[in-house]
């Protein structure tokens, strides 16, 4: 036989095998495409009713989700079977956090806007009160309305997440690090945070983002510390292969209720569009406060409502850095300044 004639039958043989590779790499891919989607269909997921007018989207600002820390240690009943029912027992639960968070259209950069759970703000049908009381007082839809209508700015979707799922998303994560520049004492449940870097997962997680009482700026200084392990959680993320985020992802299911409406195949289609977004690119802010008086009996914090909105009118346009040159912003510090 010549050379001439088997040139074609080995050029052949050379393209069968790379099919057949292509053909084992797409598949692998695709069975680790529908592995990650089970993991994430294990999420619980609950309705969120929106009676009345709601805040008009703009057209290609990304996604905005409602991000609610509750404490089911403070509640009466099953969290997860209230919020699977629809039904919410008023008064079972109260959102200790509360953020808006932020994703640009094309997931170059996102925002995260916490606004403090003693706001005193109006909640549709109850009169003013505190917003953490909207969770308390109808769930996940009535804390919704109320963030809505104090932003003027659209939820696209809810996560609840209770404050033990930081305990197990650390956990899952194997730790992250955090930075105590000075050493402070929780007196609320006897804790020593000495002055260094501080490895923290489970237990000692949670712990970091409930104090308050030591710290100067209290509850301001709370939220910052929750920001600030969501940052560390959101850079140790980053260093992770997708098998090793598929079982993150898979860890979840057990930490973070969702919103219905957000559906499988977008929840993974979302999840993975994250993937690029760099830490840097992630804003940690707080709403304008204004002062913390007491009201009603009650300590409060009042917000500038105007410059509040205006904050979110930038956030959802994609122009906050050209809003922060004529406006303040209190922002998270670096990591080894936030107290």
């Amino acid at each position: 036989m010549s050379s001439t004639a088997a040139r074609p039958r080995r050029t052949r043989r050379v393209l069968v095998i790379l099919l057949l590779l292509l053909l084992g790499l797409l598949g692998g891919v695709l069975a680790w495409g529908l592995y990650l989607q089970s993991q994430l269909a294990g999420i619980p997921r609950f309705p969120v009713t929106h009676p009345g007018p709601r805040p008009a989207r703009v057209p290609g600002h990304g996604v905005t989700f409602l991000l609610a820390g509750v404490d089911a240690s403070q509640g009466g009943g099953d969290l997860r079977a209230m919020l699977a029912s629809g039904r919410w027992t008023p008064g079972s639960y109260r959102s200790d956090a509360l953020s808006v968070v932020h994703l640009a259209a094309d997931r170059s950069h996102a925002e995260v806007i916490s606004i403090p759970r003693d706001t005193w703000t109006t909640i549709p049908g109850h009169g003013r009160a505190k917003v953490n009381a909207a969770m308390s007082l109808g769930g996940p839809s009535l804390t919704v309305q109320t963030v809505e209508q104090l932003t003027r700015t659209r939820i696209d979707h809810v996560a609840v997440v209770d404050f033990g799922g930081f305990r197990g998303l650390t956990s899952a994560l194997g730790g992250v690090d955090v930075y105590v520049p000075r050493t402070v004492h929780d007196s609320a449940r006897d804790y020593t945070w000495t002055r260094g870097w501080h490895h923290v997962e489970g237990e000692q997680a949670l712990l970091y983002v409930r104090e308050r009482h030591g710290l100067p700026g209290s509850d301001f200084d709370r939220i910052q510390r929750q920001q600030n392990l969501l940052r560390a959680v959101a850079a140790k993320l980053r260093t992770y292969n997708p098998v090793t985020l598929t079982r993150v992802a898979g860890e979840l299911a057990a930490l973070v209720s969702l919103d219905d409406a957000l559906g499988d195949g977008e929840l993974r289609s979302l999840v993975l569009s994250l993937r690029h977004l760099r830490p840097s690119r992630v804003t940690y802010a707080t709403v304008p406060v204004t002062g913390t008086p007491t009201i009603a009996g009650q300590s409060v914090v009042t917000i500038d409502v105007a410059l509040t909105r205006s904050l979110f009118d930038a956030v959802e346009s994609g122009t906050l850095t050209d809003w922060r040159r004529t406006h303040d912003l209190t922002e998270l510090p670096q990591p080894k300044s936030v107290r």
